[in-house]
């Protein structure tokens, strides 16, 4: 297939550089953003400490009173923990249950 002169190359950005610009341009974009973020940063530090602690899912949930399932989602980012929830759990795994800790 031949080129033709006239055609201009098309270029996609990066997904970090596109996210930074949908950031910019929408404050609703930007706090899905920072919402999705922060479920994600606190799924990662129930799991990363699960594992550490050497406690399987289901020996989380009996701890903490909270279903496995729900652990299971938790863990995934595709649940979101209630305050409640989730100072439970952070109280078994022994994780100081303030912002900057999980920010670190």
């Amino acid at each position: 297939m031949k080129k033709n002169k006239n055609q201009k190359k098309i270029v996609y950005p990066s997904f970090e550089k596109w996210a930074k610009q949908q950031e910019r341009k929408s404050k609703a974009f930007r706090d899905a953003a920072r919402e999705e973020y922060w479920r994600l940063k606190v799924a990662l530090a129930i799991a990363e400490t699960r594992k550490r602690k050497k406690l399987t899912q289901g020996q989380l949930a009996k701890r903490s009173g909270i279903p496995r399932l729900t652990i299971i989602r938790a863990e995934s980012g595709r649940q979101n923990l209630t305050i409640e929830k989730m100072g439970r759990i952070f109280d078994v795994l022994g994780i100081d249950f303030k912002p900057e800790a999980i920010r670190k």
